[in-house]
């Protein structure tokens, strides 16, 4: 059992035996990092792990085939139409392909659904037997969705969320019997045999031992960082270059361009690739808007992204950040509404990097996942 104070108690895992984990994903595993911190972690266990998923990597079923981890696949032969034909038709073959593993799994073993949406897909095959329920959003702005998923968390065995507000908001809408456990959404790293080249322009910066401040993700009304870029213009550094690693967005990204000119676009780069980038920042930016409960209460895996990498992180002063990286004082939670905050927050950093980035190590080793899981598998055997 994990307490929730400074001292947990975990038994230790020699016990485990028995029944096996059965995980059901639907979507595309290499753009979910924290599901493969959850099955590292679980390997831990003496568990044998069976995972079910639509479609994956042909590194990653070697890989977890490496841990011991055997990787069923729905091999149904794809079907070509329009969009939302196609997505109908993905619809039905996951749920047949779950359908029939199901059937065949002991009520015994243990049943683990990887996303709220593979529980949809899923269908009433699921909702007879006892499982673990992944819900990684809220999903306030989406009130279809929790109506959907509402009926498949209240016959889970167990719920587990990503923050700790989440948790308590759930059970008080879903009227859940038990608050869901959480499980932070720490990403799991993994040296890629295929070497990523880091771009001529960045590499040249590092050369010259310049300091990057890297932003990750989405740019627009919804995550503006102008107020970012009109503070490092007035800091005015010659060694301080904003690197953005956003999807194609010509009209905001040349509208950060033109506060800040020592600002390079680099694009959206995949993941695990984006990492290569990330690990070379000294400042890492995370922010969302007020516009949802899901982002006042984030739970963002790049606040661990940079952590990992000891890259101190200025968010803006979202509960989700402060109840972490505020926390941990791995990084500085200001409102970006004010250009002078975000002017400080840079001072703070900068005077003070060797203390932020050591801080960073607290963040990310914060979480006790074996403790969890521990408390997770305890409850549903």
């Amino acid at each position: 059992m994990v307490f929730d104070n400074k001292c947990s108690i975990t038994k230790g895992v020699e016990y485990m035996s028995s029944p096996k984990i059965h995980y059901f994903l639907r979507p595309d595993l290499s753009t979910l990092p924290p599901i493969m911190t959850q099955l590292t972690t679980m390997n831990k266990f003496k568990y044998e792990i069976i995972f079910y998923s639509y479609a994956l990597k042909k590194e990653l079923i070697e890989y977890l085939n490496e841990m011991g981890i055997k990787v069923i696949l729905n091999k149904e032969k794809e079907y070509r139409a329009s969009n939302i034909l196609q997505m109908v038709w993905k619809s039905n073959s996951f749920m047949n392909f779950s359908k029939k593993h199901l059937r065949g799994i002991p009520l015994d073993d243990i049943v683990w659904i990887g996303s709220a949406d593979t529980a949809i897909w899923m269908g009433k095959n699921v909702r007879n037997r006892k499982f673990i329920y992944n819900i990684y959003e809220l999903y306030d702005r989406f009130p279809l969705h929790l109506f959907m998923f509402k009926k498949y968390a209240q016959k889970a065995t167990q719920v587990v969320v990503s923050e700790r507000n989440r948790a308590y908001i759930l059970r008080s809408w879903w009227k859940l019997d038990k608050t869901p456990i959480v499980i932070p959404n720490i990403p799991y790293y993994k040296e890629s045999n295929v070497k990523y080249v880091i771009p001529e322009e960045v590499q040249r910066l590092i050369n010259f031992g310049k300091k990057l401040f890297i932003y990750q993700g989405w740019i627009g009304k919804d995550r503006d960082i102008t107020n970012f870029a009109k503070a490092l213009q007035i800091i005015d550094n010659d060694d301080f270059y904003l690197v953005l690693m956003t999807p194609p967005n010509t009209e905001e990204i040349a509208k950060i361009k033109n506060l800040y000119s020592r600002t390079i676009s680099i694009g959206y780069v995949s993941p695990p690739n984006h990492l290569e980038i990330t690990r070379l920042g000294y400042i890492g930016i995370a922010m969302y808007d007020y516009s949802s409960l899901n982002n006042i209460f984030c739970a963002p895996n790049k606040i661990y992204e940079y952590s990992k990498f000891k890259v101190p992180i200025i968010t803006n002063d979202l509960p989700g950040f402060i109840d972490t990286v505020g926390k941990s004082c791995a990084g500085v939670c200001v409102s970006f509404d004010n250009v002078s905050n975000v002017i400080n927050s840079i001072n703070e950093i900068h005077n003070n990097h060797i203390v932020y980035a050591n801080n960073c190590e607290k963040l990310y080793n914060s979480a006790n996942l074996l403790g969890i899981f521990e408390e997770i598998l305890e409850s549903v055997v």
